[in-house]
C-alpha cells in the first residue's frame, strides 16, 4: 500500500495515482508498506497561481550572442506560456526577428550578419495555458 504525506494533502490519501492541488510549494512523501517492509520517497512540488500576468513572463534586458554558450540567444521565458508572438526591432524600426514558436529565440543575426551592438525594441503577445492573454513591450541590449 502507498500512503501519501502530509495527511489529507492528496485525493485519495492512498494509492499509486493520486491528485494534489497545493497553493504553495509542498514536499510530498510516498510511503510504501508491504508486510514489515517500509520504503519512502519524497518529491518537492512548486505551486503556481493561475493567470497570465507580467511576472509570469520574462525577457532578459541584455544578451550576448558571442558563441560562448551562455546567454547567446534571446528567448521569451515563462512556465505558463502556451502561444507566443515575439518581434524584435532595431533602432530604425526595422523588424530584425519574429517568431510564433516559443522554443525559438533571436540569435543576434540580421540579414545573415551579426547585428550591431546596441538597444533593440521588442513586442510580445502571449497566451497562457488558461487562455488569458497579455502583451508587453520593452527593450534589450545586445552586447558582443
Amino acid at each position: 500500500m502507498i500512503t501519501w504525506l502530509p495527511k489529507g494533502s492528496t485525493r485519495p490519501a492512498t494509492g499509486y495515482a493520486v491528485m494534489a492541488g497545493p497553493d504553495k510549494p509542498t514536499t510530498y512523501t510516498a510511503v510504501a508498506t508491504k508486510g514489515a517492509c517500509r520504503q519512502s520517497a519524497e518529491t518537492q512540488v512548486e505551486a503556481y497561481t493561475q493567470g497570465c500576468i507580467d511576472k509570469d513572463v520574462f525577457i532578459p534586458n541584455t544578451f550576448t550572442p558571442n558563441n560562448d554558450g551562455q546567454n547567446d540567444v534571446l528567448f521569451v521565458r515563462g512556465l505558463k506560456i502556451d502561444d507566443v508572438y515575439f518581434a524584435v526591432y532595431n533602432r530604425w524600426g526595422e523588424l530584425v526577428f519574429e517568431t510564433n514558436d516559443k522554443t525559438k529565440g533571436w540569435d543576434g543575426v540580421y540579414k545573415n550578419k551579426p547585428a550591431d551592438i546596441g538597444v533593440f525594441g521588442w513586442y510580445l503577445k502571449v497566451r497562457c495555458f488558461n487562455g488569458e492573454e497579455t502583451f508587453r513591450k520593452g527593450n534589450v541590449t545586445l552586447i558582443r
